[in-house]
């Protein structure tokens, strides 16, 4: 094999220390633009002070220093010269690893590389991980900035934020005996190791009978869990019960986070709220209310701190779910440092959790309510305000990763569109486009200037989209005020409204609020859209409420609805499943009648096709 040396004026992976201090987001900025195989950050000097690989990105995004510097991997392998011997050495040792710097007293000389780097497909990995990490970064200060919007110099007292259990950190604290116990249960899951390590000690053989049960929902556009009712799991309006909270109270302590603050591998009187709640109890607090606000995984944890009815009265504490330095960032009054200290005072550490450090069990969650009360005995002296100002609780909150999924949306489909005159919109399943749906485009173009078709993306219809698209496109062409475009992940989708897929074997219907909000809030702001026209529906029970309820909210965004009687065929109105029944016998002279020229011709060809597969 070729080796080859660079020298560092011809190093592309060179990052000046000036650079770095703007912020850690000059690390994934390299990885995504330079394509370097390892950052080296060197002072004016050229003296190496650390470096940074892939494989270390997560480890930057887990630790509370909010300076780049203390991210640095300073631990490195390197050649004190150029030694083409040595490196094929390294090379061998390491065979993910494709270059060594040459460093001389700390100063660096350059790489010796092996001529072959990442593949494509290993940099398509490195950037997918890099662009992630940047929209969860972006996604943790808009938080923090909407928090500080809200509640102004509130949040600087009565927010309290630590940094969550790192597996690093602990298990560091752990002798060799106990390190040799973790890697055992490498690549096991918390079930496997419950079983095979904890015997079932914690809770009993029949504890993940009911952890399997646990399901959640969006309410308002946040994850929450759905009620239930089991021995070892119990939830009630969107919140998992703290057994020993008073009936009444004048203030609340909402505790946000993932796993460890849901308490997802203990019962309900074992979790961190629960022994919180003893502690505020047992100090002569009577009227104080822990609230469970977690939630399984970190991805969503910290949304329904919006739609939560919280008080300047009350106190909300957030174990991270990761990217602690940006917390401490947005929040460095209200930053209390990390918790994986509480494991050093607990016996035999390896017994009390499982897979990972926040799989634990009922003795590290006290350890972490103890560590939490010292710190908020102070805030509960606090004097009561009589009329406490409302500082959260709104009906419903869009998550920043949505709004940043419509400016994409926009740019693809409607790019500098723009129009003066009156937008007008429907949003159309079309399964499949009939006589009725043109009925409706006709009468809805006729009232507007430039009419938007929505046609509903999520494939879960007897049609597929492409065909449904298909079939709108040809049946509106020759109107030229209409355009036709996709709907899209969040406009009735299974993300926002999913029993609209359901509705036919729906008895009750949920709550489709968040698909109204989402449309009012973002999808008609970015496109002035001020009128949005309804078929009647008066057999579909989930349509039917999905209508009222868009004359209820859409108005207050500004939006005029109008709902249109639906076309007949006689005394019958033209129904996408009459359509379905007769293409499925062959009754083409029925569907004729239901749908125009261009559905039935659409509808034969799909019909061919399936026949065709059928007998081969």
């Amino acid at each position: 094999m070729n080796y080859f040396f660079s020298s560092f004026d011809e190093m592309r992976g060179i990052l000046d220390l000036k650079d770095v201090m703007k912020g850690q987001d000059a690390f994934l900025d390299f990885f995504i633009h330079e394509r370097a195989e390892v950052i080296y950050v060197v002072d004016s000097s050229r003296h190496l002070l650390g470096v940074v690989t892939p494989s270390d990105l997560d480890r930057l995004y887990h630790n509370e220093l909010s300076t780049p510097l203390g991210a640095l991997n300073k631990r490195y392998s390197s050649l004190n010269k150029v030694d083409f011997g040595d490196a094929a050495d390294f090379f061998h040792n390491h065979v993910k690893c494709h270059e060594i710097p040459v460093v001389d007293e700390g100063v660096l000389l350059g790489i010796v590389s092996d001529g072959i780097g990442k593949d494509v497909k290993e940099w398509g990995k490195i950037s997918k991980i890099a662009i992630k990490r940047q929209k969860k970064t972006d996604n943790v200060r808009r938080y923090g900035d909407k928090i500080k919007e809200l509640t102004g110099n509130w949040y600087k007292t009565n927010i309290l934020i630590y940094g969550n259990l790192r597996d690093a950190e602990v298990v560091n604290q752990l002798d060799n005996n106990e390190r040799k116990l973790v890697s055992k249960r490498k690549d096991l899951s918390s079930r496997d190791v419950y079983t095979q390590f904890i015997k079932e000690k914690w809770n009993g053989k029949d504890f993940f009978v009911d952890y399997g049960k646990i399901r959640f929902k969006l309410n308002g556009g946040a994850f929450c869990p759905q009620d239930m009712i089991t021995p070892s799991f119990n939830v009630s309006d969107h919140h998992r019960i703290v057994p020993n909270r008073p009936l009444k109270a004048s203030r609340k302590v909402f505790v946000f986070g993932p796993c460890n603050v849901f308490g997802a591998y203990v019962t309900d009187d074992q979790t961190i709220e629960t022994h919180l709640q003893e502690m505020i109890n047992s100090s002569g607090h009577s009227n104080v209310e822990v609230v469970n606000c977690g939630l399984m995984g970190p991805e969503k944890c910290l949304d329904s701190i919006f739609v939560s009815d919280i008080s300047s009265n009350d106190i909300v504490i957030i174990l991270t779910p990761g990217f602690d330095w940006v917390f401490k960032e947005c929040f460095p009054e209200s930053y209390r440092g990390c918790l994986s200290d509480v494991y050093k005072n607990i016996d035999n550490p390896t017994e009390h959790f499982l897979d990972n450090v926040r799989h634990c069990d009922g003795v590290v969650n006290k350890a972490v309510a103890k560590r939490i009360w010292t710190d908020i005995k102070g805030v509960l002296e606090k004097k009561v305000d009589d009329n406490p100002t409302k500082l959260f609780g709104a009906k419903y909150f869009i998550p920043p990763e949505v709004r940043r999924y419509f400016d994409g949306y926009m740019e693809e489909f409607f790019g500098d569109y723009h129009c003066e005159g009156k937008v007008g919109s429907i949003v159309m399943n079309c399964n499949p486009f009939t006589n009725g749906h043109r009925y409706l485009v006709e009468y809805a173009a006729s009232k507007v200037d430039q009419l938007i078709i929505f046609v509903v993306e999520e494939d879960k219809s007897f049609f597929k989209f492409d065909q449904r698209f298909e079939m709108v496109k040809r049946g509106v062409e020759d109107i030229s005020n209409v355009t036709v475009v996709p709907s899209g992940r969040y406009i009735i989708s299974k993300e926002t409204f999913a029993q609209y897929f359901e509705k036919e074997n729906a008895i009750e219907v949920d709550d489709m609020d968040y698909d109204i909000y989402v449309f009012g809030d973002v999808v008609a702001k970015k496109l002035g859209i001020s009128k949005r026209f309804l078929g009647k529906e008066p057999i579909d029970i989930v349509t039917n409420k999905y209508n009222e309820r868009m004359v209820e909210i859409l108005p207050t965004f500004g939006i005029d609805v109008e709902i249109i009687e639906r076309k007949t065929d006689g005394e019958t109105a033209i129904s996408g499943s009459r359509v379905r029944e007769h293409f499925k016998n062959d009754n083409w002279e029925e569907v004729s009648k239901l749908c125009p020229e261009s559905t039935v011709a659409i509808l034969k060809k799909i019909k061919k096709k399936s026949d065709i597969i059928k007998r081969a």
